[in-house]
């Protein structure tokens, strides 16, 4: 026969195992929970989705939404044939669904990624902007070459000892870029407040 202490610890053991049993259960029932809304969540995507097909709307925009949710409403409208990307700041993300013809194009992302708004984007596109002052990237048609000759031994000078470089306008002006790129943000912040009002 066992000691007193024996049944102490088999009595401490069984409510260990039944508080993992309720544990385990709780896990599951709550990873459950988790697949169902995800699929609810997925089924209302493609209804919006469908809508959004047969509409004339230019853009549609999903609420703000965490991570999960974000990248179950992309890869939808992928799937759908659509083009989408998050915007927003971090806590407020927003996913926008485009039709292929009304997406933005690679000066207009740019516009998006310096502060402008999808909505703000789509008045200046239609007030006629090309959206080339936001333009920052490098480009050939920037570029020139630019001979330079090395000193040669005995003073004499030949063709062969000429290096060629490209010397890029872009990267030489490197902080008149910076310039643009901020006067193009503070552009951006101006617009708004300006159409937001007094």
């Amino acid at each position: 026969l066992g000691g007193l202490g024996d049944l102490g610890t088999g009595k401490l053991s069984a409510q260990a195992l039944h508080a993992k049993k309720q544990r385990k259960a709780h896990d599951e029932e709550r990873k459950r929970e988790a697949k169902e809304e995800r699929n609810n969540y997925t089924e209302w995507v493609r209804a919006s989705l469908n809508q959004f097909k047969e509409s004339i709307d230019p853009y549609y925009s999903f609420p703000p939404s965490d991570g999960v949710h974000r990248i179950i409403a992309k890869d939808e409208a992928e799937m759908a044939g659509f083009i989408a990307f998050s915007h927003g700041e971090e806590d407020m993300k927003t996913v926008f669904v485009f039709h292929e013809h009304t997406a933005p194009n690679e000066l207009e992302s740019r516009y998006l990624q310096m502060g402008g708004t999808v909505y703000e984007l789509f008045v200046k596109r239609s007030e006629g902007e090309t959206f080339s002052k936001y333009n920052t990237a490098f480009s050939l048609k920037d570029a020139k070459v630019v001979v330079k000759a090395r000193a040669a031994k005995g003073g004499v000078q030949t063709s062969d000892e000429k290096d060629e470089e490209i010397e890029s306008r872009v990267v030489a002006s490197r902080s008149a870029d910076d310039g643009a790129v901020s006067a193009a943000a503070s552009r951006i912040k101006e617009d708004r407040a300006a159409r937001s009002g007094p």
